[in-house]
């Protein structure tokens, strides 16, 4: 089915940014808080076993398994891969994308259309340059990689959520329409895992400066800028935010040191970039019963970015009660 932009909900058309908001992107309640990716360059073996990582998220607690996916390599041998920072910046670039004006609902799943040409030179344009073929592994990890979700509830038994790939299918624009596989051209839609979808019709998805997440050196750095974004709605520069180490680790999937000591000085360096990019104008830690407490303090600027935020998802809601329909 090819897809159609027209007679689109309304939930889609506002996940839309506009122009003047160029800068941004949307972070996505609960799928952007799951720890989906690894840190450093260690994830293709011809043996992976599955990430398991416990976090928090609105007070509930979290269980994800992430199993790698299995790619050839250059030599044409199979090997396993897990989601990293590349497939990161490449799920990042195509959620921007589709912010501005490619997002399409093809049934009832929601994707982006793109070319690879134009997620290259996107990556390109905010510090990640990668060539054709890292860019098709990197769709191949996304689309293959398998995420079970569980929530620990209050009887401490376990829930499962579900168990769904980070992104859905992914299907090539040839000749006779829209197929399985990479057809003959390179035009393509890639469908949105149902957390995304969710958010998106339910509207909780919220502004965040992604140009600024592209340009970050430390990926704590990214990963708090997120969560600042998403959940710190009553920033204040008179209420600064507080978040534990132990939350930090979790959160993020950092690989966490066998010193806490250790730990501190990566996540102050993060803090610090952060300082530098004017996000915040001060931050502190101390230690916290065998843990560290950070007490973070927004910049006068990302406050503003803030209340601008609050100000469009509250616009977002309202046209969404008064013109928008689940799908």
């Amino acid at each position: 089915m090819k897809p159609k932009k027209r007679d689109v909900p309304i939930q889609l058309s506002l996940f839309n940014l506009l122009p003047e908001n160029s800068v941004f992107s949307n972070t996505i309640e609960l799928y952007d808080s799951i720890p989906k990716y690894i840190v450093g360059k260690n994830k293709y073996a011809d043996r992976l076993y599955p990430i398991e990582r416990t976090f928090q998220h609105k007070e509930n607690t979290y269980r994800v398994v992430i199993k790698p996916a299995m790619i050839k390599d250059s030599d044409g041998k199979y090997i396993d891969a897990l989601p990293g920072q590349r497939e990161e910046f490449v799920e990042d670039a195509l959620r921007k994308i589709a912010t501005d004006g490619n997002i399409v609902l093809v049934g009832h799943q929601v994707g982006v259309t793109f070319t690879i040409y134009q997620l290259q030179k996107e990556l390109e344009r905010t510090g990640h340059a990668y060539s054709y073929t890292q860019i098709k592994d990197a769709l191949e990890i996304l689309v293959s990689c398998n995420m079970k979700l569980t929530v620990v509830i209050e009887d401490k038994k376990k829930e499962e959520l579900f168990s769904e790939s980070l992104f859905g299918r992914m299907a090539g624009k040839t000749e006779d329409g829209w197929t399985e596989g990479e057809g003959k051209r390179t035009s393509f839609v890639i469908f949105f895992n149902s957390l995304v979808k969710k958010s998106i019709f339910e509207l909780t998805f919220r502004r965040y400066n992604y140009e600024l997440c592209m340009k970050y050196s430390n990926f704590i750095a990214r990963y708090l800028h997120k969560r600042l974004s998403h959940n710190y709605i009553q920033a204040s520069m008179m209420k600064p935010y507080e978040i534990l180490m132990s939350t930090i680790i979790e959160g993020s999937g950092m690989k966490s040191y066998s010193k806490n000591s250790e730990n501190n000085k990566y996540i102050a360096k993060a803090l610090e970039e952060m300082k530098n990019e004017k996000v915040l104008i001060d931050w502190k830690s101390q230690r916290a019963k065998g843990n560290y407490k950070y007490t973070l303090v927004p910049s006068q600027s990302f406050v503003a970015e803030i209340k601008r935020s609050n100000q469009l998802h509250r616009e977002n809601l309202e046209a969404g009660e008064n013109g928008g329909q689940n799908t």
